[in-house]
């Protein structure tokens, strides 16, 4: 998730003075460190929605996806799709073929470089050439204190990055990220994503949701995007998962949707 030639302005309400510079790097070593204890943990379900728009603003499509992962002893497929909704009709017969195909690329792409394509700013491989500061500043997130933390990577230097991060005073748990890539991918002019977290414990830590803003062109086609995904039923990789595939229910719209 990118961005090029766009400038990512994080809207920050004001709060309190955040952490000096060298307490800023501790609080990100913090943070690191609570990632790599809880790198096992994995949602068991996904539910998206993604509303497309045109050039004029006005909505197009909507798209809401149910997603289930897959048996891990499933070769080359992570994920199966449970329900499609394209504007309330349900496409899923079509849909699964194609699903199951991106999802078999997505699993050679990963076995060929050894990790996941998308970004994510706490893991160990993200680190290289990464440049952490602190932000000036504290906010709330979800009723907890946290410092703001700005991170960046030149696009010189493999992948480049944009964005900020809220780490709770005290535990360095990163309650909130956002961040944009350069390059982006082809055909799009520009992708914001937020990443909302779950601290439970020190040894409980997970993404619950995740956003991203974009628009797009391909020839003459101009649309902008908005998706919404819930992260769901979170395990530890190797445990017996729950029983059952997981209730269909309508994700709730996005704000400002």
């Amino acid at each position: 998730m990118h961005t090029a030639g766009i400038a990512w302005t994080l809207a920050l309400a004001a709060g309190s003075a955040g952490p000096a510079a060298a307490d800023a790097d501790a609080l990100w070593r913090q943070a690191l460190a609570l990632a790599a204890a809880n790198a096992s943990w994995t949602p068991g379900s996904t539910q998206t929605r993604v509303e497309t728009r045109n050039a004029r603003g006005e909505l197009e499509r909507v798209d809401e996806v149910w997603a289930r992962r897959a048996d891990e002893a499933a070769a080359g497929v992570e994920w199966r799709l449970v329900r499609h909704l394209r504007d309330g009709t349900d496409v899923t017969a079509s849909q699964a073929r194609p699903f199951e195909a991106e999802q078999r690329k997505r699993a050679q792409k990963k076995k060929k470089d050894g990790r996941d394509d998308d970004f994510d700013p706490f893991a160990p491989h993200e680190q290289a050439g990464l440049t952490v500061r602190a932000g000036g500043e504290s906010r709330r997130v979800g009723g907890r204190t946290c410092h703001v933390l700005l991170f960046s990577r030149p696009r010189a230097a493999r992948k480049g990055v944009t964005g900020s991060a809220c780490l709770e005073a005290g535990s360095g748990a990163p309650l909130e990220a956002e961040f944009t890539l350069d390059p982006l991918p082809t055909g799009v002019r520009r992708l914001a994503v937020r990443v909302r977290y779950a601290f439970v414990s020190p040894q409980e830590w997970y993404a619950v949701e995740i956003e991203a803003d974009g628009a797009a062109s391909w020839l003459f086609v101009k649309k902008a995007f908005h998706t919404a995904t819930v992260l769901a039923e979170h395990r530890r990789r190797g445990a017996v998962p729950a029983a059952g595939p997981p209730a269909v229910t309508s994700p709730t719209a996005p704000a400002g949707g």
